[in-house]
């Protein structure tokens, strides 16, 4: 590790992580065995050019190792060993923050992540909920990378800001969707397409308020697929050779459930469409365990470009 990883080598401490009492900072992502080069002629998701974070390795975390937020006992950015729950590593500058939410990798594997609410806005006020926090790849040390202005005034019944991060290996561009601005009455949300260079927000796709995001290759373009955070509805947006946003939105599929909003969306290797579906209000859930979540999953089918659910069991 590298000195200004400042105590990034010392040993990880066993603690037992708790169920997130917050649904909305909860996220994990297992590190792939292998990573290859992106096929831009194949069906599927855009995040097979990612690689584990090089400090992981360093640190003796192996492959099936996994980054979370969300733990109601350890706030900011904890990596786990899944084979070994109660073995745990927090870089000291992972916890500076307060909590953390939704995040995502790039090919290098530096991290990205952003902070949400839990419980109280004490730590995490309103006018930073558009921050997005960078973990290097080597150190290990977590920094700000970039900030984004808000698509409206901020108001007191809505603490929350970005809800989605996802990385599109074709375009190496860096997606989030924000609801800050947004009140329960009025969507002024947006979804921003950031440059990993400089951390330059250099489109934008306004007066949407998402959630979960994904990049899908189909037979036609590459979409950036979102989750409604108003609508038990998926919608998607074409993106250009840039990563840029093209044309109008289209709505891909409604949830089954009237009260769930796709806070997740993935792909896995065969290009099946895996949904999280949880309860959102523009409130603070608070409780003693954890909030419902439903998952989903839908195929493709490339003929008529649409989307079928998996059959029921």
């Amino acid at each position: 590790m590298s000195a200004g990883a400042s105590g990034a080598s010392s040993p990880p401490q066993a603690r037992r992580r708790v169920p997130a009492v917050v649904v909305l900072a909860s996220a994990a992502g297992l590190f792939a065995s292998a990573c290859g080069a992106p096929d831009p002629g194949s069906i599927g998701g855009a995040l097979d050019c990612r690689e584990r974070p090089r400090f992981a390795a360093e640190l003796g975390f192996t492959a099936g190792s996994a980054l979370s937020t969300g733990d109601a006992e350890l706030p900011g950015l904890v990596l786990v060993d899944v084979a070994n729950p109660d073995r745990n590593y927090q870089h000291p500058s992972w916890v500076q923050h307060g909590h953390l939410g939704p995040f995502t990798l790039d090919a290098h594997g530096n991290v990205y992540v952003a902070p949400t609410p839990f419980m109280s806005l004490l730590e995490s006020p309103p006018e930073a909920q558009n921050t997005i926090y960078r973990v290097d790849t080597d150190s290990g040390e977590m920094g700000e990378f970039t900030q984004f202005a808000p698509a409206g005034l901020l108001s007191a019944e809505n603490p929350f800001g970005i809800l989605g991060l996802t990385y599109d290996c074709h375009s190496d561009s860096l997606y989030a969707s924000s609801v800050a601005g947004s009140s329960r009455r009025s969507e002024l949300g947006q979804i921003v397409r950031i440059q990993l260079s400089d951390g330059a927000v250099v489109d934008s796709l306004p007066g949407i308020d998402a959630m979960g995001l994904a990049v899908f290759r189909g037979t036609e373009d590459r979409r950036l697929i979102y989750g409604s955070a108003r609508r038990p509805e998926v919608w998607s947006v074409a993106l250009d050779e840039r990563g840029s946003f093209q044309g109008a939105p289209r709505r891909e599929l409604a949830l089954p459930e009237w009260s769930d909003r796709a806070s997740s969306i993935a792909f896995d290797a065969d290009g099946r469409m895996e949904i999280v579906g949880v309860p959102f209000a523009f409130n603070l859930a608070v409780g003693t365990d954890v909030a419902q979540e439903n998952a989903y999953g839908y195929r493709y089918d490339p003929a008529t470009e649409s989307w079928q659910a998996d059959a029921a069991p």
